[in-house]
C-alpha cells in the first residue's frame, strides 16, 4: 500500500495539470506562410471541454490579431492556460498564438 499510494498521487497530479493547460492548431511545417507576429488575450468562460477552450481561445486570439494586423491572416500555435476563478462561476483563461500570412498574399 505504501507503494500505491505515491504512484496514485503521480497519476492524479498529472491529469490535473494536463487540464490547467492546453496546445491547439500547431504550425504546419509544409504550411507556405510568414509568421507576422504574436498575439495574446484573455477570456473567461465555464470550465467545459478542452474542445470548447480551444476554439474560444482561437475566436478571441483572431478578434485580437484581426485588430492589430490587417492582412488575410490566421492563428496557430496556440497554447492557453487556466488563470484564475471569478466570483461569477466562471474561470479566466489567458491565450498567447502566433500570427501568420500566407504566403503569396
Amino acid at each position: 500500500m505504501k507503494k500505491v499510494f505515491p504512484i496514485l498521487m503521480v497519476s492524479i497530479l498529472g491529469l490535473f495539470v494536463s487540464c490547467l493547460t492546453g496546445q491547439y492548431r500547431p504550425l504546419n511545417s509544409r504550411l507556405h506562410a510568414e509568421v507576422i507576429g504574436t498575439v495574446q488575450t484573455s477570456f473567461s468562460m465555464q470550465r467545459v471541454t478542452r474542445s470548447a477552450i480551444n476554439t474560444q481561445a482561437y475566436i478571441n486570439l483572431m478578434d485580437a490579431a484581426s485588430q492589430k494586423y490587417q492582412e488575410n491572416i490566421d492563428v496557430v500555435d496556440i497554447t492557453w492556460a487556466i488563470g484564475k476563478q471569478m466570483t461569477d462561476g466562471n474561470t479566466e483563461y489567458k491565450a498567447t498564438g502566433t500570427v501568420i500570412k500566407f504566403a503569396g498574399e
